[in-house]
């Protein structure tokens, strides 16, 4: 069964070609590493509205959703953008990140890219915290 990791990142909204490079790079090592889908969403709206979430016998009241700017801590100046990674499975997902920091550690191509003034959010790193 196909899994995915979310990261959400605030980037600099003027530094998006900056962020893209920077992805399509990372995007290589993590295939490598056997991701077969990485895909990229950037927020089109300032928040979130309680129409947009459809779920069956689930409301929201006014106010009680945050958009994903607020979640990801960006600024006025930031927009954010989600990423998604698919994996073959759980385990090579798993598995997977401890290869390519091996890689990223080493590699011209994970080079730090100045797109962001926040830091990164992730599932996988917020349990860390």
């Amino acid at each position: 069964m196909t899994f995915a990791d979310i990261t959400i990142v605030p980037v600099l909204s003027d530094r998006k070609a900056v962020y893209l490079a920077f992805s399509r790079r990372m995007a290589e090592i993590y295939r490598e590493h056997g991701a077969t889908r990485i895909v990229d969403y950037w927020q089109a709206g300032p928040s979130a509205s309680p129409d947009d979430f459809h779920a069956e016998g689930v409301s929201y009241s006014p106010g009680e959703l945050q958009g994903l700017a607020s979640v990801a801590g960006a600024s006025h100046r930031e927009s954010v953008v989600v990423t998604i990674t698919e994996w073959p499975s759980k385990a090579s997902a798993i598995e997977a990140p401890q290869r390519p920091h091996k890689t990223l550690a080493s590699s011209p191509r994970s080079r730090r890219t100045p797109y962001s003034t926040g830091a990164a959010w992730s599932p996988r790193a917020s349990k860390s915290r």
